[in-house]
C-alpha cells in the first residue's frame, strides 16, 4: 500500500518496451492518449474480528509521506456481531497514537458506526493515514467487520506526463504490430475494477481500478493480459467482428497475440495472469460478489479454457491466424517468416505479403499506363 502509485503503473508499462523493440523499434507517431487528472483504485476487501477493548488499523496511503489532499478515502464498512456498531476512522500516523492510548484524537469518521455505513474523508496531513476500527468502548463482544476502500489519487501534472508518455508507447507498438489505426486511450477511474470497455471509435476506457491489484503484486503478465483483453474489445470491433463482446473472443485475442511473441515471452506473461487469478481473493469475495452483474471477471471455467489453448495452441493459432494475420504490418509478417514463433503459419504469412507486393504491383502498372 506505501509504493508510490506512479511507480506501479510504470511496472506494467516497462514491459511494454520489451513488445515495442521485439518488433523492430516503435514510430514516432504521437499517440493518442488521456490520462485524468484524478485516478480511482479499488483496494482489496478488509475482512477482520476486533476483539472487546482493541483497536485494529490498516495502512491506506498510497504515499508513504506527500502533500495533503492529494487522495480521498470513501470506505464502507459492515458489522456483524451481537451488538453491530464499531468505531470507523480515517487518522494520520500522529493521532492514531492519540486514539490508541486513549488521548483526544482528531479524526474522520464515526465513534459508533451501525450495521452498514460508509466513512469518507481527504487526506490531511503529509503523514500515512491509516483506517482505524475501533472496539474499544465494548467489553464484551467481538466484533466481526468486512471493508471495501475505494481511493481517489490527484495526480500532478509531471506524473500525467510520465503517464502519457508511458500509454502512447502502447499506441506506438499496436501501430508496429497491426496496420495503422488511430486507437485512443483514456486512463480514467470507473468506480468499479472490470466494466465493459467503450468500444466506440476505436476508443479505449482504461479504468484505473482494474490494473492496481495487478501492479501492487508486480505481476507484469497479469497487467498486460488484462490490458490485452480489453484492447481485444476495440480491436475485434473495428474490424466487424461478430463477437466483440464476447468475453471469450476477447480473452482468445489477448492469448493468440501473446504466443506470437518471440522467445515465448507471452507465454510467460500468460502463466503470470492464470497464476494471478487463481491466487487472488479479491475475485471471492462476499462484497465482490454484489457487483456481479456488471463484471466480466475471469472465472475459473475461463481460466482453464486459455490453459487448454496454451497447452493445444496449433489448432487455435492457425484459426486466429487467419483473423490476424491480413491486419498485420509487413514487419509484423515478415518477423514471423524470419523468427517463427511456436505454431507460427509460416506459409500464410508469406501468402500475405507476396498478395499485398502484387497488389503494389499492379497498382504501380495501372498508374504507369495512365501517364
Amino acid at each position: 500500500m506505501r509504493k508510490k502509485y506512479l511507480v506501479l503503473f510504470i511496472l506494467l508499462l516497462s514491459a511494454f518496451a520489451y513488445l515495442g523493440t521485439a518488433r523492430a523499434g516503435f514510430f514516432l507517431n504521437e499517440g493518442k492518449v488521456t490520462i485524468h487528472e484524478k485516478q480511482g483504485i479499488m483496494v482489496k476487501p478488509i475482512s477482520v474480528i476486533v476483539p472487546p477493548l482493541q483497536a485494529k488499523w490498516f495502512p491506506i496511503s498510497l504515499e508513504h509521506h506527500g502533500d495533503r489532499y492529494t487522495e480521498e478515502y470513501e470506505i464502507e464498512v459492515e458489522v456483524r456481531g451481537t451488538i453491530p456498531e464499531i468505531g470507523a476512522y480515517i487518522c494520520d500516523d500522529r493521532n492514531l497514537k492519540f486514539l490508541t492510548k486513549k488521548m483526544e484524537f482528531e479524526c474522520l469518521g464515526l465513534a459508533k458506526g451501525l450495521s452498514k455505513f460508509t466513512i469518507t474523508g481527504t487526506k490531511y496531513s503529509t503523514n500515512p493515514h491509516y483506517f482505524v476500527l475501533n472496539n474499544g468502548f465494548e467489553r464484551k463482544y467481538s466484533k466481526e467487520i468486512k471493508a471495501r476502500l475505494y481511493i481517489t489519487k490527484k495526480l500532478s501534472k509531471d506524473q500525467q506526463k510520465e503517464l502519457r508518455l508511458y500509454f502512447n508507447k502502447i499506441v506506438q507498438w499496436l501501430r508496429e504490430y497491426f496496420e495503422p489505426e488511430d486507437y485512443n486511450i483514456t486512463l480514467a477511474p470507473c468506480r468499479d475494477e472490470n466494466l465493459f470497455p467503450d468500444v466506440e471509435g476505436n476508443h479505449l476506457k482504461l479504468c484505473s481500478e482494474l490494473f492496481y491489484d495487478a501492479y501492487i503484486e508486480n505481476n507484469k503478465g497479469a497487467a498486460i493480459n488484462i490490458l490485452m483483453h480489453k484492447l481485444g474489445h476495440v480491436m475485434l470491433e473495428s474490424w466487424r467482428h461478430p463477437h466483440f463482446m464476447d468475453e471469450k473472443a476477447a480473452d482468445e485475442f489477448a492469448v493468440a497475440v501473446m504466443l506470437t511473441l518471440p522467445d515465448n515471452i507471452g507465454e510467460q506473461y500468460l502463466k503470470d495472469w492464470l497464476s494471478w487469478r487463481k491466487n487472488n481473493a479479491f475475485l471471492k469475495t462476499e462484497l465482490s460478489d454484489k457487483l456481479d452483474q456488471k463484471r466480466h471477471l475471469l472465472t475459473e471455467t475461463r481460466a482453464l479454457s486459455i490453459e487448454d489453448i496454451v497447452r493445444n495452441r496449433y489448432s487455435f493459432l492457425k484459426d486466429w491466424a487467419d483473423a490476424l494475420y491480413p491486419r498485420m504490418t509487413n514487419r509484423t509478417l515478415e518477423d514471423i517468416t524470419t523468427y517463427p514463433y511456436t505454431g507460427a503459419d509460416v506459409d500464410l504469412a508469406k501468402k500475405i505479403l507476396k498478395e499485398r507486393e502484387d497488389e503494389k504491383a499492379a497498382l504501380r502498372k495501372k498508374n504507369k499506363k495512365m501517364y
